[in-house]
């Protein structure tokens, strides 16, 4: 671990100075005595570590971690996640910055944009996507970054998510006292009209899932063939690690202080798969999905041309069985699936997700980025 002075940033009361974190300064902090991890504020959690340890793409000495502190108290923190993807010159290694936070009262004072700097210094090539106006903002003035794509993310409201109304703060009001009673009533409307849609699109008799933990030379092939447009390298050691990963993310929403300390997506239930789909004898979809409290995502999403409806109703019967809330998305083929087969919900709600790239990266026009990819 590296630690930089910046007394530029300090006072008579104050010792602000920043660590750097490789791969392997990262497997030592894992195996530290548990004074580091009972501290108030920590930048990452074991489960997150072993994580980034499994990345098969993070070699010893690449930097995964950069913290500012003041003291013994954690102030700010970003990320890198070493990846695989596809530019104009062939396979090229960058790493996706990541869980970029400051403490509030230190805000304002360059501290944050500091980190920044430092992680680009520390990579040669980057990648970043931000649904924030404010960091987007930042990226660019920063001159270093230009936009690679834009997206559409999209919440499709089955019914009221607690979950979603908690990650944006406006569970407060008439919905925290209401809640319970509004989902049951929006939960009878929606379970017949999600009985009525998938009795006119059945999934079919025809139709089988084999849930698999590892890719197998199959899916490998599938992906090949119908994931040619993928940013992201999909060989099965990267796929293998990413079907796990948003396991080793998660943490449960009542231990509310770690909050503060890094990003995870929170939650009191989580499920993970992944799935061949057949139609007879022919594979036709590849789908990994998971269920945080209610909300569903598609993190993978590949699929044969022609099955689009056949999928759709899969999607639907997902949705019926799991009991889904909200379906979150910015996998514009799933997007397009569910508006065109008109996929039962309440109402939809979307924002602009920016991709940004450093200038010196050289990328084919707007490949797929799907929901799996990216930062951690």
């Amino acid at each position: 671990m590296k630690t930089i002075e910046t007394p530029e940033f300090g006072n008579a009361t104050q010792h602000i100075y920043l660590q750097i974190y490789s791969k392997a300064d990262l497997a030592r902090l894992y195996e530290s005595d548990e004074q580091y991890w009972n501290q108030p504020n920590i930048p990452i959690t074991r489960l997150r570590i072993s994580a980034y340890l499994a990345n098969p793409n993070a070699e010893d000495d690449d930097t995964l971690l950069l913290t500012a502190w003041d003291g013994n108290l954690l102030i700010a923190y970003i990320g890198l996640v070493p990846e695989l993807i596809h530019t104009t010159q062939g396979e090229q290694k960058i790493n996706w910055l990541t869980s970029w936070w400051a403490e509030e009262r230190y805000r304002g004072r360059g501290i944050a944009m500091r980190l920044f700097d430092l992680a680009l210094a520390e990579t040669r090539h980057a990648m970043t996507s931000s649904a924030h106006v404010q960091s987007s903002k930042r990226f660019h003035q920063c001159g270093k970054m230009s936009t690679y794509v834009t997206r559409e993310r999209s919440f499709f409201f089955i019914n009221i998510s607690r979950k979603v109304l908690i990650d944006y703060k406006k569970y407060h009001g008439i919905f925290k006292y209401s809640y319970r009673f509004i989902h049951f009533i929006s939960s009878l409307a929606m379970k017949y009209r999600y009985k009525w849609w998938v009795s006119v699109n059945p999934v079919g008799k025809d139709i089988s899932l084999e849930y698999i933990r590892i890719p197998d030379q199959e899916t490998m092939n599938f992906i090949q063939k119908n994931g040619r447009n993928d940013l992201a390298v999909k060989n099965k050691a990267n796929l293998t690690w990413r079907m796990d990963l948003h396991f080793l993310s998660t943490q449960p929403r009542s231990i509310s202080w770690r909050n503060s300390s890094y990003f995870a997506i929170l939650g009191e239930r989580f499920e993970n798969f992944s799935a061949k789909v057949f139609n007879n004898a022919t594979m036709t979809a590849f789908i990994s999905f998971q269920i945080v409290d209610g909300v569903l995502r598609l993190p993978y999403f590949y699929i044969l041309p022609g099955s689009e409806k056949q999928i759709a109703a899969l999607i639907g019967k997902l949705v019926s069985d799991y009991q889904i809330d909200v379906i979150n998305t910015h996998n514009p083929l799933v997007i397009k699936i569910l508006n065109q087969y008109k996929l039962p919900f309440l109402f939809k709600k979307s924002h602009t997700v920016e991709a940004m790239r450093t200038n010196d990266l050289d990328l084919e026009p707007e490949l797929l980025i799907q929901d799996g990819d990216g930062a951690i």
